[in-house]
Parts: C-alpha cells; structure tokens; sequence
C-alpha cells in the first residue's frame, strides 16, 4: 500500500492505492560521478547516498474516479505531499500524473525522508 496525503490537514487530502507490480518505490542511487584522466584513468568522486535523488514510480490499476480525482486535486493544490511506503514516510512534489485505460501513474520526486 501506500498513501499520499496533504501536508497539513484536509479532509479531502488523503489518498491510499494498492501498489500495482508496475510500481518502484524502492530504488535509489549515490551522487557519484567519474571524469577521465589524461593517464588513461579515471577520478571518481563520490559523495555519498541521498533519499534526495530518489523518484517514485507510483502505479494503481483498475483505479476508481474518485482515487483519480483526489490524486488530480493533491497534485494541483500543494506543492508538496507526503508519500509513505512500506519502506518509510517521505516529503516531495509529484511531477506528473498519467490516466491511461485501467491504470494511473504518478511521479513523485523525493526531497526528504521524514521518517
């Protein structure tokens, strides 16, 4: 499962969706970047892991009208959400939502876990 809901109360702020397969919630990468050296090598800096970098993957098949217009009115009235998973509760932005036939996906950009 997991829920998307308002940062501060409302009472239509809230919505939960049964994680389709086709949902990624539990990837993630280090900011590490590799530049080549004349002598053939390479410099690699690496500065570590941030929940920060992470983007969600968030997909409900067979979604009912009213788990679509709550995403719709979440997305378009705060700039940031709170997105809890089975892996921890994290702060961030959807970037976008799709409806396709029989499935909705949202993007949702992690900016911090706060839990």
């Amino acid at each position: 499962m997991i829920h998307i809901s308002a940062p501060t109360f409302d009472l239509d702020g809230s919505l939960l969706l049964a994680r389709s397969r086709l949902s990624n919630v539990r990837g993630g990468a280090r900011r590490v970047s590799r530049i080549a050296t004349l002598d053939g090598g390479a410099a690699v800096t690496d500065l570590g892991f941030s929940d920060a970098d992470r983007t969600f993957q968030i997909a409900e098949r067979n979604p009912d009208q009213g788990a679509i217009a709550k995403a719709e009115y979440l997305m378009r009235t705060y700039p940031l959400l709170i997105c809890s998973t089975e892996d921890g509760c994290y702060r961030g932005a959807v970037q976008s939502m799709r409806v396709r036939p029989g499935e909705l996906e949202l993007l949702f950009l992690v900016t911090e876990r706060i839990s």
